[in-house]
């Protein structure tokens, strides 16, 4: 196949699948292919565009101590934070980032000693709020741009 038509069908490629994969916070593809480009072939192997992986920057740690069971807790979120990782100890909580506060007994559960990694930007992260299931627990939080 000639190099330009082999230019047209990876452009024909990237113009097809590309945009559903960009999204605000990826600005760069990355295209690979495990198979030569053949000239004698009208054959291409595969290609796969996938995201670049974001680089996260760490902008800041936070625990918040003897979270309880009655009162929700929120984050402080440092300026730049875009994501967070967040885990929790001492027990089961409850979380919610839609706006109403988690109850001992509505929101998200996430046992203790598990957590998740969170990225809905700043706004996203300062409406996280958090609440023991019994008794008072730990949330660690560690922020990334």
């Amino acid at each position: 196949m000639p190099k330009s038509a082999v230019g047209k069908l990876l452009k024909a490629i990237f113009l097809t699948v590309a945009p559903a994969l960009i999204d605000k916070d990826y600005h760069e593809l990355t295209i690979t292919s495990d198979a030569r480009l053949r000239t004698d072939a009208s054959i291409v192997g595969p290609v796969i565009v996938t995201p670049a992986e974001p680089t996260l920057t760490p902008v800041g740690y936070q625990q918040i101590l003897a979270v309880d069971d009655v009162t929700p807790t929120g984050l402080i979120v440092p300026v730049g934070a875009k994501y967070a990782w967040v885990q929790i100890e001492n027990g089961d909580s409850r979380w919610r980032d839609d706006g109403p506060a988690p109850t001992a007994a509505v929101g998200f559960p996430l046992l203790q000693d598990t957590g998740f990694f969170f990225q809905n930007g700043a706004a996203g992260l300062a409406a996280l709020q958090f609440i023991a299931q019994s008794g008072t627990i730990n949330v660690n939080v560690s922020y990334y741009a």
